[in-house]
């Protein structure tokens, strides 16, 4: 008798349990510091790094710029399965799970005030960078400064 069974390795599903618990995490307090290095800063400077807004909206004296994307992304299907062979018959069993699509999106919004200077900001969404890499890597302020770390 052949049996042969194809199973999800453990290791592999804690590695991806731990990277999405860290990628929630950390990735928007890595947001909210992009966000912030604009706190100040001349709205010519962060359309150049940007580029144009998707909207822009005057508010009781304040001017607010937006930027929004979103993209669907499809999830790719897997397929597990059994087979036993007794004698010269061979019995199968498969699951096919996962497929679908998750749609991605991020919404940065800064407030102006009449001299055209970052008074506020803010984000939402579940698009947002881990890391400043790749189309990440312009997000943040060229000209602030960090802030110093507090962990000992």
């Amino acid at each position: 008798m052949l049996h042969r069974r194809s199973t999800p390795n453990p290791l592999a599903l804690i590695a991806v349990i731990i990277v999405c618990l860290c990628t929630v995490g950390c990735g928007g307090q890595k947001m909210d510091e992009i966000m912030e290095s604009w706190q100040g800063a001349h709205i010519n400077d962060v359309i150049d790094r940007w580029g144009p807004p998707t909207t822009e909206q005057h508010i009781g004296g304040r001017t607010m710029y937006t930027w929004y994307q979103a993209k669907n992304v499809d999830l790719p299907e897997y397929t597990t399965g059994t087979t036993n062979v007794y004698g010269d018959v061979a019995y199968s069993n498969y699951n096919t799970s996962g497929g679908g699509s998750v749609n991605l999106w991020l919404r940065r919004t800064l407030f102006v005030d009449d001299s055209d200077h970052v008074v506020s900001v803010q984000w939402e969404g579940n698009n947002y960078p881990i890391a400043e890499i790749g189309r990440y890597a312009t997000w943040r302020n060229p000209n602030s400064k960090p802030k110093p770390s507090t962990s000992k």
